[in-house]
């Protein structure tokens, strides 16, 4: 008779071990956050970019609204003509707009929140100024042109600094022509001193 050979134990059936398949799940796991993080990065580079735009267009409408009628204006998010004075005629000497071709709108607040330019810098009682040029003095205190926008993370709010002053002195939280209240999630952005 013939001796069988063999070849050492029999393997189960080929298939996959439970070390690979927790291996396979950490890696995409890994590729996950990865992806998010540079997501969430580019948007709030993008949310920041449209909210620059917005400083920008705001900018020019607030500089001729100034030279035509030797104020500042002020427009609230949903109020009435008297609040609207950069898109609707409020009565005031002077006026030749609209300065905007629309009333500004919680949809240019990238983030969901309350968007207003105000014609003080102290309106609400929120901030005393705006210290320009980072030497712990407020340079801008009375009447300018400032947008506030709320419900604005950490990052796109520091986004919007880094867009906007370019390496200005100081903290940038608390100096240059950006403000930002971490705790309330409130950006202040002085649009025209």
């Amino acid at each position: 008779m013939r001796a069988l050979h063999t070849r050492g134990p029999l393997r189960a059936a080929s298939g996959v071990s439970l070390l690979e398949i927790a291996f396979a799940i950490g890696l995409v796991a890994a590729l996950v956050g990865v992806v998010a993080g540079t997501t969430g990065r580019r948007d709030d580079g993008g949310h920041a970019g449209q909210v620059v735009q917005t400083v920008e267009s705001l900018r020019r409408a607030c500089a001729s609204y100034r030279i035509d009628t030797c104020s500042f204006a002020t427009e609230l998010t949903g109020h009435a003509a008297m609040h609207r004075q950069l898109s609707a005629n409020p009565g005031v000497a002077g006026w030749h707009g609209p300065y905007l071709e629309t009333p500004l709108s919680g949809a240019q607040n990238p983030w969901g929140g309350r968007i207003d330019l105000y014609d003080d810098v102290r309106a609400n009682g929120w901030i005393q100024g705006f210290d320009l040029d980072g030497n712990g003095e407020l340079d801008a205190q009375t009447e300018a042109n400032m947008l506030v926008l709320e419900a604005v993370p950490a990052p796109g709010a520091s986004a919007i600094d880094a867009a906007l002053e370019r390496g200005a002195p100081g903290e940038w939280m608390a100096s240059g022509r950006v403000r930002y209240d971490a705790l309330a999630q409130r950006l202040y952005v002085l649009v025209l001193p």
